[in-house]
């Protein structure tokens, strides 16, 4: 009995320390947010800032689209990234679908951003990388009212133009772009379209190289890649002439293709840096509005292989393959014997087109 009156005394006597520690973390707690709301009720906001936003329009016209500009052309496209031209394209396009990037009037009777501010500050972002605030002593703007100049302007980029500059290669561009590649970079048949062959949506990309037609173009590719026929890799060890010929091209012209990111990157610096944007979808928006600016601004200076052939009107959808058609063309492509005859055959053709150089110089 003895010992039972002695356990039950021990452990009321723990759960009262418990019972007090308790309150006392209560009073504090309750402490605490008093403090806060006496706190809150003596704290004053700040006053709101006229910003003059129709102060920062005018002054945008003045300095880019005035009849007599303070900055030139060659000054806007050097900060735009764009021609002046190709710029009100895209604004009018947008204002004319988009709501959101025309003139309007608050709930509180404030006149709202104009179209031309908000692209102007949503291009600055993807132009330059820089933050969302960036652009307020300028163009009078806050930061969320920048990031959602910038959601908009992907959104409606992408929903605008995204059929025609993201579109895979017609029936009618493959031509143009075998021509291109080959004359810059002496690679026949130089175009990969994975996906899109395996799914029986790709058009004929078939081309000859050293007089042998193959049925499906390819990348070019480093070592680690395997022996596809959609794949022409370089050669480890060459024991020839024409071989090691075939090697420093090869090499050469694919350093090139790896650049194209580069190039991107160069003119959008937002994708260059680490995002600040966290959705998933927002990213790809950002990603694909960089793509499609960048192909209509090429097209812009006359320098797109294929954009005068598009016809949207004219597109055809090809029946969808079976599972069992996929797999003959996925045998196809990872077929090894294709990838070496198409490796030799590709070699043949430049040390023919090069002695032909020589021959004709």
């Amino acid at each position: 009995m003895s010992s039972h009156f002695s356990s039950d005394s021990s452990s009321s006597s723990s759960g009262g320390i418990v019972d007090d520690m308790l309150i006392i973390v209560t009073e504090e707690a309750i402490k605490y947010l008093r403090e806060e709301a006496q706190s809150s009720t003596t704290r004053t906001r700040q006053a709101p800032l006229e910003r003059d936003r129709l102060g920062a329009h005018q002054r945008l016209m003045r300095d880019y689209f005035g009849e007599n500009p303070l900055y030139d052309d060659a000054q806007f496209r050097r900060r735009f990234r764009m021609s002046r031209r190709l710029f009100l394209r895209i604004s009018n396009d947008l204002a004319a679908q988009c709501p959101f990037f025309t003139l309007r009037e608050s709930s509180s009777r404030k006149i709202g951003f104009s179209g031309t501010q908000k692209c102007i500050t949503a291009i600055r972002q993807v132009a330059y990388g820089i933050t969302s605030d960036a652009c307020d002593e300028y163009l009078r703007m806050l930061g969320r009212s920048c990031r959602d100049c910038l959601e908009n302007f992907c959104e409606g980029v992408n929903f605008l133009y995204g059929m025609r500059y993201l579109r895979m290669p017609t029936a009618n561009d493959v031509p143009l772009l075998y021509e291109a590649y080959q004359r810059i970079h002496r690679f026949p048949g130089m175009l990969g379209l994975f996906h899109d062959v395996i799914d029986g949506v790709a058009p004929n990309t078939s081309f000859y190289a050293n007089d042998v037609e193959y049925k499906y173009g390819y990348y070019l590719v480093d070592g680690i890649y395997p022996e596809w026929a959609t794949l022409v890799k370089t050669l480890s060890c060459p024991d020839d002439e024409k071989r090691l010929y075939y090697k420093k091209k090869q090499e050469s012209e694919r350093k090139d293709v790896e650049r194209a990111f580069g190039v991107l990157k160069k003119r959008w610096s937002i994708i260059a840096q680490p995002s600040d944007i966290l959705e998933k979808s927002k990213m790809r928006n950002v990603m694909y509005t960089c793509i499609i600016l960048h192909n209509m601004i090429l097209e812009d200076l006359g320098r797109a292989f294929c954009g005068g052939s598009y016809d949207e009107g004219n597109q055809t959808t090809n029946p969808l393959l079976t599972y069992t058609q996929k797999e003959v063309i996925r045998a196809r492509i990872r077929d090894r014997d294709t990838h070496l005859n198409l490796q030799a055959d590709v070699t043949e053709h430049l040390w023919f087109d090069r002695e032909q150089g020589e021959d004709d110089e």
